[in-house]
Parts: structure tokens; C-alpha cells; sequence
């Protein structure tokens, strides 16, 4: 995971840039997944209540796609989770590209707040909606970013 301030996102590829700017020049952000209009990343619109430490943590990663999330609103705990404390939950889904994995143990959370950047790389297992402190509301975007635009 790489932890980026939106004004010093500059390693990250310029059509990521591009997207991240156009998401935070819309009024409103849509519910769901949506279009970025000239791009090949899609991006998915996500509010929700961060949950405590006593609910259970599931997780997930990804095969093909680097997970970029970007916090508009509030504030969401994220990790990523070494594989021994991870176990499948269920079989990896080609179709959505994601594997969910029950996590055990203490979680080191690392706070995003609106105007931070996370990126998660292809097979890293990563927890997000988390409280850091306290439950709270959280507006933010995941882009679903081919890997190939990170190796160029």
C-alpha cells in the first residue's frame, strides 16, 4: 500500500491524475459504479459508516486491477494484511477480479482522510471501512486501475 497527499500525487500514472481530478470536480459523487469519460479506469462511487474494532474484518485483493481509493468525505481506516493472517473466505471471482479473505488478529490501521490517496497493489490483501478512532460517515471513489497503466 502507498499513501499519497492529492497535491503530491505525481508517482502515480498521469491518466490515474486525470481520473482523481475529475472525481473531485463533480458536484456530487454517483453511487455505484461509473464511467470516467475518456478513460479505461472505472470508478465506484461508495458511502458508508466505518465500523469498530468489535465487527468482524473481511478483506480482499485483487488479480488484475490496482485499487485506487480516493477520500472525499470523513475518514477510513485501511490496512494491508499479511497472508498468514488471512484465510479465504470464498473462491477467487474472475468475473469482479476479487478474492474475500476472513482477517484474525489486531489491525494496524493507517488513517485516510479526504485529500489522501491509498493504492493497492494487485494480490495485496487490504481491510478498509474501518474506524480509526470513531464510526463515522465516509464519502469516497475506488478507481479499478489496469495494471498494465502502473508499468508503463
Amino acid at each position: 500500500m502507498q499513501l499519497f497527499e492529492l497535491s503530491s500525487c505525481s508517482g502515480l500514472p498521469e491518466e490515474v491524475g486525470k481520473c482523481i481530478r475529475h472525481v473531485l470536480s463533480l458536484g456530487e459523487i454517483p453511487a455505484g459504479l461509473f464511467e470516467v469519460p475518456g478513460s479505461v479506469i472505472k470508478a465506484i462511487g461508495i458511502r458508508y459508516v466505518t465500523k469498530g474494532s468489535s465487527v468482524p474484518v473481511v478483506a480482499e485483493n485483487h488479480q488484475r486491477v490496482v485499487d485506487v481509493h480516493v477520500v472525499v468525505q470523513g475518514s477510513d481506516g485501511v490496512t494491508v494484511v499479511a497472508e498468514e493472517a488471512a484465510v479465504p473466505s470464498g473462491d477467487y471471482c474472475d468475473k469482479d477480479d476479487y478474492q474475500l479473505f476472513d482477517v484474525s488478529g489486531d489491525l494496524e490501521l493507517q488513517e485516510l482522510t479526504a485529500g489522501r490517496v491509498a493504492v493497492f497493489e494487485p494480490y495485496e490483501i487490504h481491510v478498509t471501512g474501518r474506524a480509526v478512532v470513531e464510526p463515522g460517515d465516509v464519502v469516497k471513489v475506488v478507481l479499478k486501475v489496469p495494471t498494465e497503466l502502473f508499468e508503463g
